[in-house]
């Protein structure tokens, strides 16, 4: 599986590196005869995500989420999130990184967060 990389904005070279040899391992296994499993992933909730929404949104404190409205905030992390991940995947389409694009895991979605749950418990 994929090791996610944060859906905090554009790529950077850290990022570009660590996908492109991810694809060259899973491309030279594929030819070798191994049945590869290419899912990309997208951590897509957290500090990282609220920090950038804060900043976007001019707030200086965690009151300022309070007064925005809690529902508010979280919507707006995920709208920036999905964005960003969209943004991001035709990025690493340009490098010509090939993985099952169409299917990704996103920290975000139900499933994924029942998943950690049931594996905690």
């Amino acid at each position: 599986m994929d090791g996610p990389p944060y859906t905090t904005g554009k790529i950077h070279l850290g990022t570009a590196w660590n996908k492109i040899l991810k694809d060259v391992i899973l491309r030279y296994k594929s030819m070798r005869g191994y049945n590869v499993q290419d899912k990309p992933g997208w951590d897509m909730h957290g500090l990282p995500i609220e920090v950038k929404v804060e900043e976007i949104l001019g707030f200086k404190s965690k009151k300022d989420i309070e007064e925005y409205g809690l529902k508010e905030f979280i919507a707006k992390c995920k709208e920036f999130a999905l964005k960003n991940k969209d943004a991001m995947t035709q990025q690493f389409r340009s490098l010509g990184v090939w993985m099952d694009w169409e299917h990704p895991y996103m920290t975000l979605t139900n499933e994924y967060i029942d998943s950690a749950w049931w594996t905690f418990k």
